[in-house]
């Protein structure tokens, strides 16, 4: 398992951590070919269903028998190791709260004391990787 870094925890807080679902997760999961053609199943079970809908084709029964098991299917990488997900999902809220109420205290000192710590980490994040256009 990678080890996640403050800065990692920052940039997600800051910034908005990724939905589960969103091509930054997917296209870096370390299983993203797994993940991609799970979606992908799932985009192509509510096309079939949308074709019916609107243009009244009946949808193949064994094409649908193979996308609904493809779904339901347990996820290989998680079905050993779930408890694990678990523990690092809660590990990672935690960090998220200790993280939002350190800034907290942190901006609200500024004025006074000046940039803190994470502050400056973030800044410094920014600065080296450019600006975005």
């Amino acid at each position: 398992m990678r080890r996640r870094g403050t800065a990692t925890i920052v940039f997600g807080v800051l910034f908005g951590a990724a939905p589960s679902h969103s091509g930054v997760n997917v296209f870096t999961h370390p299983n993203r070919y797994e993940v991609f053609g799970w979606l992908k199943s799932i985009e192509r079970g509510v096309a079939i269903f949308l074709e019916r809908a609107l243009e009244g084709q009946a949808p193949d029964a064994d094409e649908l028998r193979g996308i609904r098991e493809r779904i339901l299917s347990p996820d290989p990488v998680r079905q050993d190791r779930w408890w694990l997900e678990r523990a690092r999902e809660q590990l990672m809220m935690r960090g998220e709260r200790a993280l939002v109420r350190r800034l907290g205290r942190e901006w609200r000192l500024e004025q006074a004391r000046g940039p803190g710590w994470v502050t400056r980490a973030v800044a410094a994040a920014r600065a080296v990787r450019g600006p975005r256009w």
